[in-house]
């Protein structure tokens, strides 16, 4: 079933695809995606440029990529992750940050 999915999203038989860590992590190569929204916590940044990679990798149609993330104020660690991988993107002179709200 996964695999059928995701050939349905690269030939643009579906416009979106949703993935948890135990179905879309590592290994996965989809260069098509354009659009990446990281609704969970962490703060390795080995398994968030793992996330965003998906993202942000080259593909012959695509001219940018745009990663939604969410930063968590309320809540004591999340809020700490979420700093870290702000941290972590504002290393990455090619990287755009716009924070909303701020």
């Amino acid at each position: 079933t996964r695999t059928d999915i995701i050939e349905r999203f690269q030939h643009r038989m579906r416009s979106i695809l949703v993935g948890t860590n135990g179905t879309l992590s590592e290994g996965i190569d989809i260069p098509e995606i354009t659009m990446l929204i990281n609704a969970s916590g962490g703060k390795s940044s080995v398994q968030y440029y793992q996330k965003i990679g998906r993202a942000i990798r080259l593909h012959d149609d695509k001219k940018r990529a745009i990663v939604i993330d969410f930063l968590d104020q309320n809540i004591k660690y999340l809020s700490k992750h979420a700093r870290k991988r702000i941290k972590l993107i504002k290393t990455e002179s090619l990287y755009k940050l716009k924070i909303q709200g701020s």
